[in-house]
């Protein structure tokens, strides 16, 4: 007679097997949760300043002025926004989801040779807002462009 060796699992272990997934799951999705956001928040800003940099290279090498505005009018860019050379869109850019993006202007005009056309020596401000911000933490984004227009994006708080 031959002695055949156990294969496979039984029962019990892959009952086991599940419920600790399942424990796992329960600990791992609220932490998936937050990363997809920062991720969605990053990819929005990256969106914002490569769109920027994109007029400002424009308005280089056509040796023209470029602007970039909201499509809908007013400082509220969530719609899009688009950049527009000799009063003609050139390029259109999707709104945020799920998040404000403010402005301090209603249009960003780049100079010929790259620099920003404003009345005051101050800088432009954008700001990115998730609508799930929570007081207190960090998700907020701000777009600086200096009056050289060169842009850049650090982090503040909810409130």
């Amino acid at each position: 007679m031959k002695n055949f060796a156990q294969r496979g699992f039984t029962i019990l272990e892959l009952m086991i097997t599940v419920l600790m997934l399942g424990v796992m799951l329960t600990l791992a999705v609220p932490s998936f949760s937050a990363v997809f956001k920062q991720n969605r928040l990053a990819a929005q800003t990256n969106s914002l300043l490569s769109s920027l940099n994109y007029a400002r290279g424009q308005t280089i090498n056509q040796n023209q002025i470029v602007i970039v505005q909201p499509i809908t009018a007013g400082t509220d860019w969530s719609a899009g926004w688009k950049v527009r050379v000799n009063g003609v869109d050139i390029q259109f850019f999707e709104g945020v989801e799920n998040a404000s993006l403010i402005s301090t202007a209603a249009t960003i005009t780049y100079q010929s040779d790259g620099t920003l056309t404003t009345g005051a020596n101050v800088t432009l401000t954008l700001t990115l807002t998730p609508n799930d911000c929570p007081t207190g933490s960090s998700d907020v984004r701000v777009i600086t462009i200096t009056l050289s227009g060169q842009s850049s994006s650090t982090t503040a708080v909810c409130t």
